[in-house]
């Protein structure tokens, strides 16, 4: 099983990944630029909202087609295509994110459950024989159960798009012991990379920020918005190199079993001497 830097490099390396990297960046520079986050701001300060109707199109656009882009590598990988990162198709990323509605909306629905489930034991309160602290562990270690399981499931549903066994409610406890271990420790790995990159991308603003004085000069604007594309292009390469490590392992530890039948194989496996499921 490849490491995650073998998939770094890869990512890195492979021919064209570079363009498609810069249009993802383009998007979410997009849906960035386009966010309704100033709307929010503006109910919760009790002001009658101005809805930009074409630039919260536009947000929803681009932010359905980074998410299909995702969904695209998934299923590349999960079917043993050779191209880690597919072409950049707008068509195929809008399908593959409207594909995965249905399913996003099943965990919704757990979600939903397990929060009104917490939320009539908390209205209970002594009555129902559990403390409020015990009740806040159980919903945190549960959701974080859920965030981890749904990531897992998201990647079997984007091989083939099939419910088959991923409408069971009990499926994911099933299949967390196989994988916990592993993805824990890429999880760990990942947070680890992302303190580095934003403390050094944070840095360099700093730095930017104090060469350029008080009045924001035309060079030190320049230097912000390339240190930003820097930045967010690094991003994205490493988060396609954690979504490819967490496929493999996906992929690698249910090979053979009836939620996955295949014969394990990954993009990179061949020439990768090390073996060792934590080697990364």
């Amino acid at each position: 099983m490849a490491g995650y830097f073998d998939y770094l490099g890869k990512v890195l390396t492979e021919k064209g990944s570079w363009y498609k990297i810069l249009m993802i960046c383009a998007l979410q520079g997009i849906a960035i630029f386009f966010s309704p986050k100033p709307i929010m701001n503006q109910m919760a300060a009790g002001s009658m909202p101005q809805f930009n109707v074409p630039g919260i199109i536009l947000y929803l656009l681009c932010s359905m087609l980074v998410f299909g882009f995702v969904i695209q590598v998934y299923n590349y990988f999960m079917n043993n295509k050779t191209q880690l990162l597919p072409d950049v198709d707008f068509a195929d990323m809008f399908l593959k994110s409207i594909r995965i509605i249905p399913f996003v909306l099943v965990w919704i629905v757990y979600f939903t459950i397990f929060g009104v489930l917490l939320a009539f034991l908390s209205a209970a309160g002594p009555k129902s024989g559990f403390s409020f602290t015990l009740l806040m562990v159980i919903f945190v270690g549960f959701m974080l159960f859920l965030a981890f399981m749904f990531a897992v499931m998201l990647i079997l549903h984007a091989k083939d798009f099939s419910y088959k066994y991923l409408l069971n409610p009990l499926t994911p406890f099933n299949l967390f012991s196989k994988v916990a271990g592993p993805v824990t420790v890429l999880v760990l790995l990942y947070g680890l990379i992302n303190v580095v990159l934003y403390g050094l991308f944070f840095g360099a603003m700093f730095l930017i920020g104090i060469s350029g004085g008080e009045a924001a000069t035309v060079s030190s604007m320049v230097a912000i918005g390339i240190a930003g594309l820097v930045f967010l292009y690094l991003n994205n390469a490493f988060s396609f190199a954690y979504s490819l490590k967490f496929a493999d392992i996906v992929k690698s530890k249910l090979a053979g079993t009836k939620y996955l039948g295949d014969e394990f194989a990954t993009p990179v496996s061949s020439g990768v001497e090390n073996d060792d499921e934590l080697d990364y």
